[in-house]
């Protein structure tokens, strides 16, 4: 899929939205070279609690590196 968008879509950065929990999630973006670029404090509202939403990106030329 990252091959697709970088190459095909000719996108020069693909970002990830996800919440401060989803630590597997999190573990396989990492390890794809993703990197966390900032969050969005308190943005989701679920079961009654504001959550952070974490979003981390990945730039063509770290994954072609």
């Amino acid at each position: 899929l990252l091959e697709r968008l970088f190459k095909k879509q000719d996108m020069r950065k693909v970002y990830v939205h996800c919440l401060p929990y989803e630590n597997e999630y999190k573990k396989v973006l990492t390890n794809l070279l993703f990197k966390k670029e900032g969050s969005y404090r308190e943005h989701i509202f679920i079961n009654n609690k504001y959550y952070d939403q974490e979003i981390l990106g990945l730039a063509r030329t770290e994954y072609y590196k």
